[in-house]
């Protein structure tokens, strides 16, 4: 039962390591990709309520204004319509919301760090069983 754990963590753990590395790859395309949707959405503000209040959430909860900044606001049809940003938009300047999310990077270590280390101590346990068995 502990080897099938094991082998189980072990697999999850490949797993997370390729996720990431993929994503680590990736991401000059992700953010490409990210930031053209995000604009999609910024276009559809004021016109779709979902989209409308799915910007807002995402500029309150990142503290941003616009997807790299308040400047794409221009280019929507609410920035061409009233010629500002929403009210959503931060006060305080933030250099980008999609660049912020490079900083997970940290989070995604202390994560990985864990699981190496709960890896470790389930060996460790393991052994503990196969000196009984003998």
């Amino acid at each position: 039962m502990i080897k099938l754990f094991t082998g189980f963590l072990v697999l999850l753990l490949i797993t997370e390591i390729l996720v990431v590395a993929t994503a680590y790859m990736c991401r000059i395309k992700l953010h490409q990709t990210v930031s053209k949707d995000l604009m999609k959405i910024l276009n559809k503000y004021d016109k779709n309520r979902q989209a409308t209040k799915t910007v807002d959430i995402l500029q309150a909860e990142f503290q941003c204004c616009g997807v790299e900044n308040y400047i794409d606001w221009q280019n929507t049809t609410f920035g061409l319509r009233f010629s500002s940003v929403p009210k959503s938009c931060c006060k305080v300047p933030v250099e980008s919301c999609v660049t912020d999310l490079n900083e997970d990077i940290v989070g995604i270590n202390q994560e990985v760090t864990g699981i190496l280390l709960c890896y470790m101590l389930l060996k460790i346990i393991n052994k503990d069983y196969d000196n009984i068995e003998a």
